[in-house]
């Protein structure tokens, strides 16, 4: 490609971002945008700030969470523009923007066909499992740390590692770490791709990038060395910081179950809940069709149900990653042996499997992972005929394209977003107590008596399904159900927390 339209996939890809996500300026702050943002004294009074480096990110999480620099935007977007919520959104749209021109950038460079890399910056510009990353405020920091992580490996990807380079990819970390607990990841995915070209013996070429040199122009014995050593150096340092004042491993008692079900699984069920995971992961990366902002408690259930397809796609999923590894190994495959470990990576501390995170899955937690499957995806295409690539490429994209448009415009209204998204996801005990707060606060009672009968039904054994019934009973003036509500949750939970 002739370098004066080099980039011009990567801006391609910024712009279709932009174009995507513009109908979020409209939107508001909801979920955990209204407490980070506007109600943490920490981000709204004066000389508060220095707190954010040596205290969690939500101050009554259950995982010691630590994210400075999103945190420190908040600051900013509060001195700045006030209550209006509108630039933070613009903020965020610029940031997926950059990742999805990052994403292109980094496929035109390792892949051999320079299709790939027009494919994967659009296909990531409007694959609709990112839109809660992006119509989120809080979700910025996915964004922030896969855009370290990019650009990370954006310099390690070049003819020649130089000083430069290696201090770069430095920097690149600090920044993914101070954004998200993920930028650990980059150590690892780092280590997956020196593997790699190992195995493969020369990196792959593209018309964008110089003719392959011999491994040691590259991966150099005193290159590799100091790369080892920078990444060790901060990485070693950031989890010493941690662990002085917040530890990695929490106690998992605080964690409420019907949050991430897997805390009450025993046995088997271990392994096959993050399965069953896996398996929604992988639907939702192949037909992102019905999305929603919880998979929680009655979603999932510490037990395996083996009557769903979950478990079943999980299996296939982690079978067909197995073979693909295989095949990619024998046939010294660089981008497919790559990025099928780097995806492994970045899903790993996702999984449930090792780790056990706050939240049993997220679409907005699949954003790194879906940079290497969608690099994948993109190389596959290119592989075809042009014509059936130009066919099939458009058709992905326009699907995509509609889904996230309006997807991202259920985000700009809460009650909008809690009714469309518990209509998809009927068996969420979360998206039931999102709207009946919602409904209270707009005075529809029926609406929220409905929906407190739902949810009852649904989790009877969560206090918190009783508490907000007891809630609701109160507003409709019904004080003997309110009463015997509020028994029945101070029997499951002596000591709730407020739910005001």
């Amino acid at each position: 490609m002739r370098p004066r339209i080099a980039w011009l996939p990567a801006l391609l890809a910024f712009g279709l971002s932009l174009a995507l996500y513009s109908i979020n300026l409209r939107g508001c702050y909801l979920y955990d945008d209204a407490f980070l943002i506007r109600q943490d004294t920490r981000a709204t009074a004066p000389g508060e700030w220095t707190r954010y480096f040596h205290e969690r990110y939500q101050p009554y999480a259950a995982d010691p969470l630590w994210r400075p620099l999103v945190s420190l935007s908040f600051v900013l977007h509060n001195r700045i523009h006030g209550a209006t919520p509108w630039p933070a959104h613009a903020v965020n749209m610029i940031l997926h923007g950059l990742a999805a021109a990052a994403v292109g950038e980094l496929a035109r460079r390792i892949c051999s066909r320079p299709a790939a890399g027009w494919l994967a910056g659009l296909l990531f510009a409007a694959h609709p499992v990112h839109v809660e990353a992006v119509s989120m405020i809080v979700g910025r920091a996915e964004v922030m740390a896969t855009l370290g992580i990019v650009f990370a490996l954006l310099l390690y990807h070049r003819p020649s590692l130089k000083v430069r380079h290696i201090a770069g990819i430095g920097v690149c970390l600090i920044f993914s770490l101070l954004s998200k607990e993920h930028g650990i990841l980059l150590g690892p995915i780092l280590l997956a791709w020196v593997i790699t070209r190992r195995r493969c013996g020369e990196q792959a070429s593209s018309a964008a990038m110089s003719p392959p040199r011999p491994e040691r122009d590259h991966d150099s014995g005193s290159s590799l060395q100091w790369l080892f050593v920078v990444v060790c150096a901060i990485t070693v340092s950031y989890v010493l910081y941690r662990e002085s004042w917040a530890k990695f491993v929490y106690d998992k008692t605080h964690l409420v179950w019907t949050v991430n079900p897997i805390k009450l699984s025993q046995g088997a069920d271990l392994v096959l809940v993050p399965l069953s995971v896996l398996g929604r992961y992988a639907q939702l990366l192949f037909f992102p069709c019905r999305l929603s902002p919880d998979y929680g408690a009655d979603v999932f259930s510490p037990h395996v149900r083996w009557h769903e397809p979950w478990i079943y796609l999980g299996i296939v999923a982690a079978i067909t990653w197995a073979a693909c590894l295989v095949w990619a190994w024998r046939k010294r495959s660089f981008v497919h042996l790559g990025c099928l470990l780097s995806l492994a990576v970045a899903y790993a501390l996702i999984s449930n499997l090792f780790y056990l995170i706050g939240t049993i899955m997220g679409e907005r937690l699949i954003y790194l992972a879906s940079v290497f499957f969608i690099i994948l995806a993109a190389d596959l295409l290119a592989r075809l005929p042009r014509k059936a690539c130009v066919v099939v490429t458009a058709v992905v994209l326009v699907l995509c394209s509609i889904r996230t448009v309006t997807y991202a415009w259920r985000w700009n209204d809460p009650l909008r977003l809690w009714t469309l998204s518990h209509i998809d996801q009927p068996r969420s005990a979360a998206l039931c107590y999102l709207a009946i707060d919602e409904h209270l606060a707009r005075g529809n009672l029926r609406e929220a008596e409905q929906l407190a009968a739902e949810v009852r039904r649904l989790v009877p054994r969560a206090w918190k399904a009783w508490a907000i019934s007891a809630r609701v009973a109160h507003h409709s003036r019904k004080d003997a159900e309110a009463t015997e509500y509020s028994l029945r949750a101070l029997e499951l939970e002596p000591y709730p927390p407020s739910l005001d």
